[in-house]
């Protein structure tokens, strides 16, 4: 009866322990499921940073600002982190590509601000994660970027000019380098340069230029470009333009008279405004190319003149291509003024 009894007994512990078993099995498999399940569907990212953008303040053109990044897993599973950044103005050092629970890895930033243009900036840098939640973290680098080298204008204009004459001009040259020195120019023939004042300040030096250009006889647009060596390894010359058009002393508004289409055996007449430039030009006389066209001058004022121009339209005539010419006590100083017309 005894051994009956104890054989009874074994088996049902053997039967209540399996049954003990494949619950505590059945509890840790729903919850690895429901693990999974929240690491797929929930909203909470598990890589943070302790701040999302570094403003270095001030710089010169030229330097290397450095930014720090902490990036945190407060994940359960290991967090892959990588650069993204495309940009050659960025060296990007992790610490840590793998990112273990509950740990962290600091992102070391360099932002190099060579080449770049002068006034605030924002540089952003792009680190890729295995975060479902946050794939792709953009952080930014800020701040001021003072020009280690510029010249102030690189365009000048000096407008409508009257040929050979002689126009003065003033540029100057802005460096956070305190011993930047011009060497050499390089410069046309038309135009002389010259050092002026030089300015020391506490963080730049400025340099002022003073440029003589003498324009040309030849009547049109010029364009010259003015170069200026200097003794820097970054940036060992820099540029200035200078551009005009250089025109006579007498000038014509319109430029021509265009009659247009016009019909035999009617008068037509158009009117014309002369200026005269400079106050030692004297009109001598005025002279057409056909006796169909007939030019009256009338004086306005010291300056200023009214030319009709009338066409007498006669024959077989089909078109005009004729011009009135306005002489000048002054040599080279004439102007011509094409009388266009169709018939």
């Amino acid at each position: 009866m005894n051994k009956k009894f104890l054989l009874l007994l074994i088996i049902i512990s053997v039967i209540v322990s399996q049954i003990i078993i494949c619950y505590l099995l059945l509890i840790k498999r729903n919850n690895i499921y429901e693990k999974k399940a929240y690491s797929l569907n929930s909203n909470t990212q598990n890589v943070y940073t302790n701040k999302k953008q570094f403003d270095f303040g001030v710089v010169n053109e030229g330097q290397i600002v450095v930014g720090d990044f902490l990036f945190y897993n407060n994940g359960e599973s290991d967090i892959e982190i990588q650069n993204m950044s495309r940009c050659s103005c960025l060296k990007i050092d992790i610490e840590k590509k793998t990112i273990p629970s509950h740990k962290s890895s600091n992102v070391k930033v360099e932002f190099g601000t060579f080449g770049r243009k002068e006034g605030m900036i924002e540089q952003e840098v792009l680190i890729k994660t295995s975060d479902i939640n946050n794939p792709m973290v953009k952080l930014i680098m800020k701040g001021y970027i003072n020009k280690y080298l510029s010249i102030i204008p690189d365009n000048i204009w000096i407008g409508e000019v009257i040929k050979n004459k002689v126009i003065s001009r003033n540029i100057i040259i802005k460096s956070y380098d305190k011993n930047l020195e011009i060497t050499n120019m390089r410069l046309p023939q038309n135009i002389r340069a010259s050092i002026g004042n030089i300015i020391e300040e506490k963080d730049k030096k400025i340099i002022n230029i003073n440029i003589t250009i003498k324009t040309d006889s030849i009547l049109g647009n010029f364009e010259n470009n003015l170069t200026f060596i200097t003794n820097s390894k970054y940036i060992p010359e820099i540029n200035a333009k200078v551009y005009g058009a250089v025109v006579n002393e007498i000038k014509a508004v319109p430029l021509y008279a265009e009659f247009g289409q016009i019909t035999k055996n009617k008068q037509y007449e158009q009117n014309i405004k002369i200026i005269l430039r400079e106050s030692n030009v004297k009109i001598d006389s005025v002279k057409t190319s056909s006796n169909l066209i007939i030019a009256q001058l009338k004086s306005k004022n010291k300056k200023e003149y009214n030319l009709l121009v009338k066409l007498l339209i006669t024959g077989e005539i089909t078109k005009i291509n004729e011009f009135v010419t306005i002489y000048t006590n002054k040599k080279n100083s004439n102007l011509i003024i094409p009388v266009i017309a169709k018939i």
